[in-house]
């Protein structure tokens, strides 16, 4: 959520770079692609794939902690 853009200029919040190493496309990790640059990240998050769920209305995400 630290990387949606809002497109009011009073609202804006310095975006946070994602730390770690980007997984290759070719052999993507088990689990999550996620895993290993997410600071919530947990030992489920690297060996189950998280399955996609609507938590509202038009927003669904694919994770095990969302906030």
């Amino acid at each position: 959520m630290d990387s949606t853009f809002s497109p009011d200029p009073a609202s804006r919040r310095t975006l946070q770079a994602l730390e770690g190493e980007v997984p290759s496309a070719f052999h993507l990790p088990k689990g999550c692609a996620f895993a290993a640059r997410c600071p919530r990240a947990s030992d489920r998050c690297r060996a189950e794939d998280p399955k996609l769920a609507e938590i509202a209305p038009g927003h669904p995400i694919a994770c095990f902690h969302p906030l």
